[in-house]
């Protein structure tokens, strides 16, 4: 599918960032890198993401000085202890209105933040230490879960680090579906860096789209594209907002993309409609 270039919206040298972080999503680093290009696009102040990682490594070399050996029981007790009780990593109260709760570096540095964005530093920490911490991308909000010993248990990074049971985390589930959802086990499977990295921009999407901010809406589609190249709804969505905007000019030939390679879209009649107006 052969679009218009962007980015549009985005800060240039924050979507070359995420762009090549892209280029090697699987990788352990990928997720880190990716988290601060957002945070750059965002921010005024660049930030390089090698120093973040830094700072993070930091926090697992001290976790690691105070235990002997290897026990993994024994690393995540002072993975808790230092994150939570020492550093005091707890939920900003207000991220569902402030964007900077989800920005990786603004966490590191307030040890405020969203439930995502918490739950990054948890587990990039943890996986420096040896940790099998994987992130869930649960609806209620993001956690983390870690497997040792052939167990496995469920932490909420968001809530001091407590503990969940299957059976805790079911009633959340049930709670929030208010019995139209049906529970699937799968649910708690883990998170591929895609599926977290989209939980956070979708976060920040929401979030200024309840604040009317469409110019930061169309720049987190934007790195939303760079995650999900295959994904042409989402060039829809942009070609949407920025008729929004009434930027025209650059909403009507990615609408007129879309259409061609999407001839069975359901609202098909609508957008060609509005592509006309748009050509006006």
């Amino acid at each position: 599918m052969t679009m218009p270039d962007i980015p549009i919206f985005c800060n240039l040298q924050a979507f070359r960032q995420m762009r090549n972080a892209c280029s090697h999503i699987s990788s352990p680093d990928a997720i880190t890198e990716a988290a601060v290009a957002i945070s750059n696009h965002i921010n005024s102040v660049s930030v390089n993401w090698l120093e973040i990682d830094q700072c993070l490594q930091k926090s697992a070399d001290a976790i690691r000085a105070r235990v002997r050996g290897r026990q993994p029981q024994a690393l995540i007790a002072h993975l808790h202890e230092y994150l939570f009780e020492e550093l005091g990593l707890k939920k900003d109260e207000d991220f569902q209105t402030r964007p900077q709760a989800h920005l990786l570096p603004h966490v590191l540095q307030t040890k405020r933040g969203s439930p995502v964005a918490l739950s990054l530093v948890y587990a990039v920490v943890g996986r420096k230490l040896g940790l099998d911490v994987q992130g869930i991308n649960f609806p209620w909000h993001f956690l983390c879960s870690l497997k040792y010993d052939r167990k496995l248990m469920f932490v909420n990074p968001a809530d001091s680090g407590s503990v969940l049971t299957v059976a805790e985390l079911k009633d959340a589930f049930e709670k929030i579906g208010q019995g139209e959802l049906e529970w699937n086990p799968d649910i708690l499977n883990p998170a591929n860096n895609r599926l977290w990295l989209t939980r956070m921009l979708q976060n920040l999407l929401n979030l200024y789209g309840s604040q009317g901010a469409f110019e930061q809406v169309a720049a987190m589609l934007e790195f939303e594209i760079l995650l999900w190249p295959g994904a042409h709804s989402l060039w829809r969505d942009l070609a949407l907002i920025l008729a929004r905007l009434g930027n025209n000019a650059k909403a009507a030939p990615i609408l007129a993309a879309y259409l061609q390679e999407n001839p069975n879209d359901t609202t098909r009649e609508e957008l060609q409609r509005l592509l006309q107006i748009l050509r006006m």
